[in-house]
């Protein structure tokens, strides 16, 4: 099995682990695609909390099941599959009633246990999904930014109609943008990089606010007719507003969430004077497993457009991408193939 590992940070090397045997309750995926991604950044930088190096990065992907153990029912030789970003304990109360997407020691791919940037990946069969032809090995990398969106909906219970903001055009808020469409929502999209906002309105994002230019509690207030936004998801990977400000566009009675994770979760400071005279409900918003068959539906629909977020790099270039984005280049999704 050949792996890219980051050994520590700034430093990544390739690893020839030899033959690999296929574990009880497990299967043997030929990797296809793999994410690259923040939290692979971070780890690279020494950034991510919790990770013990070496670590091999890539929090999600797709591939074709090459070898499964005599235990596995559901999957065969030569099936296409998603490979999720958890793997619960199988322990734990919640998992013992059925209730994984609530295990109490959940593990992520490239932070807690070795990733899938890999030629071949030994994993669980409950982390794997069956991919439809409609879905692509490259846009099956976006299942997960769907599902957390799906998430988000059902959190703050979002309604036809209502002004939803969404501070970050990353493929998460461009995808939870979308979503929100789907829901006959009205997503209002927050970021300070232009080109962004132009990707959310290529794809039918009527209002955008660039932050970098405008009084974005005026804008909202003028886009509502002064009543603000009823919802609002923060997505963590952005900084396009600051945290402080971000419930001044919050309507009374209102519901926002930080949607998503792997950030210095200790330096966000909210207004909670606004939080409260407001009466808002504020929610912290990271799972998807309950969601992923919806989002990979989604996703085979065309109901979420991800192909023009990819940058396909190749699985030799790995430690080029990781030095680039280390050193501030931005990208929507970097996409490994080619393993």
């Amino acid at each position: 099995m050949k792996v890219w590992k980051i050994t520590n940070a700034g430093s990544v090397d390739f690893k020839d682990l030899g033959p690999s045997q296929v574990k009880e309750n497990c299967v043997k995926v030929k990797m296809l695609s793999a994410s690259l991604s923040m939290s692979d950044k971070m780890a690279f930088e020494g950034n991510l909390a919790g990770v013990t190096y070496p670590i091999v990065p890539g929090r999600c992907g797709a591939g074709m099941v090459s070898e499964v153990d005599s235990s596995v029912k559901n999957f065969k030789r030569g099936d296409r599959v998603y490979l999720s970003s958890r793997v619960a304990c199988n322990e734990c109360y919640f998992c013992r009633m059925g209730r994984r997407s609530e295990c109490a020691h959940l593990q992520t791919y490239g932070k807690d246990i070795d990733g899938v940037l890999s030629d071949f990946a030994i994993v669980p069969v409950e982390t794997m999904y069956n991919l439809p032809d409609r879905v692509s090995d490259k846009e099956a990398v976006f299942i997960e930014h769907i599902a957390i969106a799906i998430n988000t909906i059902n959190t703050l219970n979002v309604e036809k109609g209502d002004h939803f903001a969404i501070v970050g055009a990353s493929a998460l808020g461009l995808i939870l943008a979308q979503v929100a469409l789907y829901y006959q929502a009205v997503p209002i999209v927050i970021d300070d990089r232009e080109e962004r906002l132009n990707m959310a309105r290529e794809l039918g994002i009527y209002y955008t606010i660039n932050s970098a230019k405008e009084d974005v509690a005026k804008r909202v207030f003028s886009l509502t007719g002064g009543k603000m936004a009823t919802r609002l998801a923060y997505t963590l990977d952005s900084n396009a507003l600051p945290y402080a400000k971000m419930l001044s566009i919050v309507s009374t009675y209102g519901k926002a969430g930080l949607v998503g994770a792997d950030v210095e979760l200790d330096k966000i400071q909210i207004d909670a004077k606004t939080l409260v005279e407001k009466t808002i409900t504020l929610y912290g918003i990271n799972q998807t497993t309950d969601n992923i068959t919806s989002a990979i539906n989604m996703l085979a629909s065309k109901d979420v457009k991800v192909s023009d977020f990819i940058t396909d790099i190749p699985f030799t270039a790995v430690p080029e991408y990781l030095d680039k984005l280390k050193n501030g280049e931005e990208f929507i999704q970097l996409v490994v193939s080619g393993q």
